[in-house]
């Protein structure tokens, strides 16, 4: 079912405030000329006259019903104060019930027997007073406190009776006649004495209220009514005494007051459309209020005497005329008491306030001080002998620049220029003050220009001991700029400084270098001995690093066993190579540490300024030198050039190579014989990483090896040459079936060892080649039985339980010691080819080969000379008992395929002593 088609005619749009506010100032001025006019009919025509008293007064009190009701709901909506919307909201109830009455006398002026519906008419009009009363006692009585209330309704109170006493003698006049009916009584009293409880009320309400544009509209408000006050007056009085209407100037009045009331409503609507900040009510308008008690007993005493005037001579009069007198005197006697008491309870007030102060002030832990213009110290609070030891009678009249540190004084001279020429309060200000003991003190300071306050005439300082937060952050800073185990600068330190290097070039050009450290061997210690050890280790050498710098230099600890140092003003390049050689020696020198000797060298890198570098690029220079030193050597330092940062971009690219040739399987296992001396015959092969890159071509093991043992990728490069050398063996001793089987030697690097499941990866590989364990041989680097000792060891006899051969490569060239040897389940000890070099040549002795193959003799380990390459090498190794060996002489190292054949001819025959193969 559609919806029924929206005509535009027939669409309304909100009316605005200002339509609102334009329909209501219409509103005011028709009802306030309506009012106008019947009041001067009023005064021109009879009173008695039916065409005069026939005209309604609704329409007036309709006008201001609405104009009130609007002004509470929009005062409600604006956020206008609470007491205000209720005054209005009272008093359109009340106007509302005055319509109704105007209403119903419009009525019963038409009805037979008029005066017999006289009091069923009076009622609506009866309902007014509570309701207007409703809305203007309903703010008095929530701002005040009990006490407060009984006084104001006392007052209140009082002011009706002195009311009543009035209407009593003007409205019902001795000479009233006895006929008057009693509601006609009740009426002309009780109309006079709501208008009077009405002025009370509006009255107390213009005392409170603080709002200059709502006591304006009360105003209008509280006048209106007394003009009503005064026309019921006479009204009644008219009514009772003689039974007229009233009638010209009586209801003239009225109808005047009625107006001003319209306009009352219409000013305060016009605010509440557009509100301002309402304050709440004044509190200092109780006076006012109590002076109301007294005015409404003057008045009594006056209608006495107006009464009694006539017979003065009679002693009831003059009775009268002395109470009159009398109270007068009380009166005055209570306000003068009443003065007089206010004026002890503000003194009161005053001592006790400045009592209070001065307590505050003599306990405050922080110190007050009164200065001078120029300075002097006028008043200071006791509290500055807990601070600075000092007595307030010594301080005072002393400059308080003779108590500032003489560094500081130039900031607290501007500081208290600042607050002489300004008002109010300061920023906190820190300085140091000092103590008696001769100790500096950190305070912070604030100062308030008080020179144009009578009872002060100078500058309030209050000062607080920060010297404790002072430490703690200054505690922190260092904390956050400096490395904690050696107490040297931090990076974020270091970088800042370089910076500030940096920019001062730009003003003054000097030689600023960089020098990028690295401890050789740092981590081997640090396994082999402990965290703690190397801890102390690194303490020690930062001490000797910072002992070969001048002061101005700075060292900084990056992070592990990374150092720096920024060196400024050197007069030339050679003084920074002075310092990087003097840096190597003092750290090659041994640290006598607890576990015995330690020793270390330092690679270093060193990078000069140039144009338009920055920190960071400043840094990565001598990290990219101190890298190349490294691989040059030990112990060796390096200076930067462009060509090196190249070399990094090449290496960091070739990781990137190696990383995808290991996922697209370019890697390659190459296998290299290992034979029997004494025999002949080939008795294993090592499995041997190979790589060929399809750009580059072959890439040697001592490039990409280093890179993978970096960068974790040996990791899954020893896995995977595990299983193809474990599956390879078992197929060739399948093949080949000799009286030993073929054994395979496969490299493990120390990254590998440490590898929770290096044992689960040797068993897998064992299960799924079929490979017997034994024939399996480990072959380890003399450095990954220096790192973490006790999980090597306990990883390596795991090794040795599943049935699986470990061999030391390279023998001698490394840390080992002979406790090694004892401790780990060695099999097979591999000569390093530097020593077999040396084996037949000139003059050379093959001492260490005939200590390692003794050495191995003894220790019941058999021993495997690497790269032999000729048969001299080969006679001597067999005449010094060497048992296995393998190089150039009998084998290259074969690919898969080369290997076959190779073996399946040494199926065949035995190798003999002969020339190095061709192939």
């Amino acid at each position: 079912m559609s919806n029924p088609p929206v005509h535009p005619e027939r669409v309304v749009a909100p009316e605005s405030d200002d339509g609102r506010l334009a329909r209501a100032r219409r509103i005011a001025g028709v009802a306030v000329g309506y009012a106008v006019l019947v009041a001067i009919l009023h005064v021109a025509a009879n009173a008695q006259m039916l065409g005069v008293a026939a005209v309604p007064a609704f329409p007036v009190s309709l006008a201001v019903a609405a104009l009130a009701w609007g002004a509470a709901r929009t005062g409600a909506a604006r956020g206008v104060a609470s007491h205000v919307t209720r005054l209005w909201t009272g008093i359109a109830i009340g106007y509302a019930a005055m319509t109704l009455g105007n209403l119903t006398s419009v009525f019963r002026l038409a009805l037979p027997h008029s005066d017999e519906w006289l009091l069923a008419s009076a009622v609506p009009y009866a309902a007014f007073f509570p309701c207007v009363l409703w809305g203007m006692l309903g703010a008095p009585r929530g701002m005040r406190t009990t006490r407060e209330r009984i006084r104001l309704w006392l007052d209140a109170i009082t002011v009706v009776v002195a009311g009543a006493m009035v209407c009593w003698y003007f409205v019902l006049h001795p000479d009233a006649p006895s006929s008057t009916a009693p509601a006609i009584i009740v009426a002309a009293v009780f109309f006079p004495l709501g208008y009077v409880a009405l002025v009370v009320a509006g009255w107390s309400l213009l005392q409170r209220e603080r709002d200059p544009a709502a006591r304006g509209s009360l105003a209008v408000l509280v006048s209106s009514q007394l003009l009503q006050l005064g026309s019921v007056l006479a009204l009644g009085h008219t009514y009772v005494a003689s039974g007229a209407l009233g009638g010209g100037w009586v209801d003239a009045t009225m109808q005047f007051g009625d107006a001003g009331i319209v306009l009352a409503a219409f000013f305060q609507y016009r605010l509440a459309s557009r509100p301002s900040s309402v304050a709440p009510m004044a509190r200092h308008a109780d006076r006012t209020i109590t002076a109301m008690p007294y005015l409404a007993v003057g008045a009594g005493f006056l209608l006495l005497l107006t009464v009694e005037v006539r017979q003065w001579t009679d002693p009831v009069g003059g009775l009268v005329i002395g109470a009159a007198v009398l109270t007068a005197l009380v009166i005055a006697r209570q306000l003068v008491a009443v003065r007089e008491t206010s004026v002890v309870l503000a003194e009161h007030a005053a001592r006790e306030g400045e009592a209070r102060f001065r307590a505050l002030v003599q306990h405050s832990s922080d110190v007050i001080t009164i200065l001078e213009v120029d300075g002097t110290i006028r008043y200071v609070s006791p509290s500055v002998e807990r601070m600075l030891g000092q007595e307030a009678d010594d301080v005072v009249g002393t400059r308080l620049t003779e108590l500032i540190h003489p560094t500081d004084i130039p900031k607290a001279l501007a500081a208290f220029g600042d607050v002489s020429r300004a008002v109010g309060p300061s920023t906190p200000i820190t300085w140091r003050l000092r103590g008696a003991d001769g100790a500096w003190i950190h305070v912070e300071n604030i100062a308030t220009n008080l020179l144009e306050e009578p009872t002060v005439a100078g500058v309030v300082l209050n000062t607080r001991d920060v010297t404790d937060r002072k430490a703690l952050e200054e505690q922190l800073t260092h904390q956050a700029f400096h490395d904690p185990l050696t107490n040297l600068a931090n990076r974020a330190l270091f970088r800042d400084r370089v910076e500030h290097a940096l920019s001062r070039i730009n003003r003054d050009p000097r030689t600023v270098a960089v020098l990028f450290l690295d401890l050789d061997n740092f981590k081997t210690i640090n396994d082999s001995f402990g965290h703690a050890a190397g801890d102390r280790l690194l303490v020690a050498a930062a001490e000797r690093l910072q002992a070969c710098l001048r002061a101005s230099d700075t060292a900084a600890r990056l992070g592990g066993d990374e150092f720096a140092v920024l060196i400024e003003d050197a007069p030339n390049a050679e003084t920074v190579t002075q310092v990087a050689e003097r840096i190597a020696a003092a750290l090659t020198r041994p640290f006598l540490m607890g576990e015995g000797e330690m020793f270390v060298n330092a690679s270093i890198g060193i990078a000069y300024t140039e144009a338009g570098e920055n920190a960071d690029e400043l840094l990565r220079n001598a990290d990219v030198a101190m890298y190349t030193a490294k691989s040059r050597g030990k112990g060796l330092y390096a200076i930067f050039e462009q060509s090196m940062h190249v070399a990094v971009l090449e290496r960091l690219e070739l990781e990137a190579d190696l990383r995808r040739a290991v996922e697209r399987e370019e890697l390659a296992v190459h296998y290299q014989s290992i034979v029997d001396l004494r025999t002949g015959k080939v008795t294993g092969v090592e499995a041997l990483c190979r790589w060929s890159h399809p750009r580059r071509g072959f890439v040697p093991p001592s490039v990409f090896i280093p890179i993978a043992e970096e960068s974790g990728l040996i990791v899954p490069i020893g896995r995977w040459v595990l299983h193809r050398a474990c599956w390879q063996a078992r197929q060739w001793q399948l093949q080949y079936p000799g009286e030993v089987p073929l054994t395979v030697t496969v490299n493990m690097s120390a990254r590998q060892v440490q590898q929770p499941g290096l044992v689960t990866e040797v068993a897998d590989a064992l299960r799924d080649s079929g490979l017997p364990a034994d024939n399996l041989v480990v072959e380890l680097t003399e450095s990954v039985l220096m790192a973490n000792t006790e999980q090597t060891l306990d990883r390596l006899q795991d090794l040795r339980m599943l049935g699986v051969q470990l061999a030391i490569d390279d023998f001698g060239t490394g840390y080992s010691s002979l406790s090694y040897l004892q401790r780990f389940p060695i099999d097979v000890l591999k000569i390093a080819k530097a020593f077999v070099d040396r084996i037949g040549s000139a003059g050379d002795d093959p001492a260490l080969a005939r200590v390692i193959i003794a050495l191995g003799r003894t220790l019941r380990l058999r021993t495997v000379a690497e790269g032999i390459e000729n048969g001299q090498q080969l006679a001597i190794l067999r005449q010094l008992g060497c048992e296995l060996g393998q190089g150039y002489f009998f084998a290259k190292p074969l690919s898969r395929d080369d290997a076959s054949e190779y073996l399946r001819a040494a199926a065949l025959k035995t190798i003999d002593n002969r020339e190095p193969s061709e192939d």
